[in-house]
């Protein structure tokens, strides 16, 4: 694959994404159809996973197979992350990933911590697939 800035995939990440708690969740919402119509799919939402929430926020379905968000997300769970992939129910329909801080297999009993710390591996999983994207932009 020719890396090239013109083509990055983009990671948004904030607590807030398909989790309603507060007034950041409505300025990522609002800013979603615009941010979907420059992007397309290479535009991931990511927040934490949250059972009660997720099932009327987000429609599950599978990465392309063998793209990085694939790879990924195999890695992802071959480690341990309970997460769900899919499209958030908004306007604009965007890819989303929402992962169990909780879940992870670590000592630490900060769930915002751990989502910190998975926040970090994502790229970093991302970046040294095979199938890596051209390039990587992280907000």
């Amino acid at each position: 694959m020719v890396r090239s800035v013109h083509s990055p995939l983009l990671f948004e990440c904030a607590w807030e994404v398909a989790n309603k708690v507060g007034g950041i969740y409505t300025v990522i919402k609002t800013k979603v159809p615009v941010t979907v119509r420059e992007y397309g799919d290479r535009v991931v939402f990511i927040g934490p996973l949250s059972y009660k929430t997720a099932p009327m926020e987000v429609e599950s379905e599978e990465p392309i197979p063998g793209s990085p968000m694939a790879e990924t997300i195999k890695a992802m769970k071959e480690r341990g992350v309970k997460l769900i992939y899919g499209r958030w129910l908004i306007e604009g329909a965007p890819l989303v990933l929402l992962f169990a801080p909780e879940a992870a297999t670590t000592g630490w009993t900060s769930g915002r911590l751990i989502f910190g710390t998975l926040l970090g591996f994502l790229p970093l999983q991302t970046i040294t697939r095979p199938t890596r994207p051209s390039s990587l932009v992280i907000s």
